[in-house]
């Protein structure tokens, strides 16, 4: 088993945002890294988030580019 940690894009300001979602810039960073992460050819069984919003988000994103069983 190998376990691969991920930190969540660049989130809005707190100021401007209660939830603090993905911002533009955090979206296009992680989906760069869903890109890269599924030319490996990674299996990926499951994936974890923290609850938070920008965790869900990023969780989300990745995991519509990669095959998750």
């Amino acid at each position: 088993m190998k376990l691969f940690l991920i930190r969540h894009g660049n989130a809005t300001n707190k100021a401007f945002s209660i939830g603090k979602p993905l911002s533009d810039m955090g979206i296009a960073e992680v989906q760069v890294l869903a890109k890269n992460i599924k030319k490996t050819d990674f299996l990926v069984e499951q994936i974890f988030h923290s609850g938070k919003l920008r965790a869900e988000q990023t969780a989300e994103i990745i995991q519509n580019y990669l095959k998750v069983r």
